[in-house]
């Protein structure tokens, strides 16, 4: 698929079959996450964690629902893999790149999760929760002085993907 292509059809998928990725489509999406621009080119300030234990999986399921209840019971949506950015702590003016950073990098892991046929959504809540619990910063392999910022939901959609028009949003733009 193009590059046109591939971001015209990526989208949240909400609804996996439950069938795990095989090796070689974890380790392109791996490869497009090293691929992603990150500050000062500090790649030490990031660590990706590889969730495909279901046992964790559910764990991390039922710590969110249990501090989000509106999350609904399925807060990873059945995805089999989960891919954890977790990033260096900063402090004052610094304290956004790690999110800079995991942000870049799970666009990254969603474009060629797209590219692939797969289903990916973007998590944000999942992780925030796991900042509060260090027992499970370091069942996900978090190390000491990281924090999860951002998780990256992949597997099998249950819906096809398909092309959206180019034109479905209309983001006001400015123009100077």
């Amino acid at each position: 698929m193009d590059m046109k292509q591939t971001i015209l059809t990526r989208r949240s998928c909400r609804s996996f079959t439950g069938e795990q990725i095989t090796e070689n489509e974890c380790t392109a999406l791996l490869e497009a996450a090293n691929a992603a621009p990150v500050a000062n080119g500090n790649y030490s300030d990031v660590k990706i964690s590889v969730i495909q234990d279901q046992e964790l999986l559910a764990k991390i399921e039922a710590a969110v629902c249990a501090a989000i209840p509106a999350v609904g019971a399925h807060p990873i949506y059945h995805a089999p893999t989960a891919i954890l950015i977790s990033g260096r702590k900063g402090e004052g003016p610094n304290a956004a790149i790690p999110y800079c950073n995991a942000s870049c990098i799970v666009e990254n892991i969603l474009l060629e999760a797209t590219n692939l046929g797969l289903g990916s959504i973007y998590l944000f809540a999942v992780p925030a929760v796991m900042q509060m619990l260090p027992e499970l910063c370091e069942l996900a392999g978090v190390p000491s002085g990281f924090m999860p910022i951002a998780m990256a939901a992949v597997g099998k959609g249950t819906d096809g993907l398909a092309a959206r028009e180019a034109d479905r949003t209309k983001i006001e733009t400015v123009r100077l």
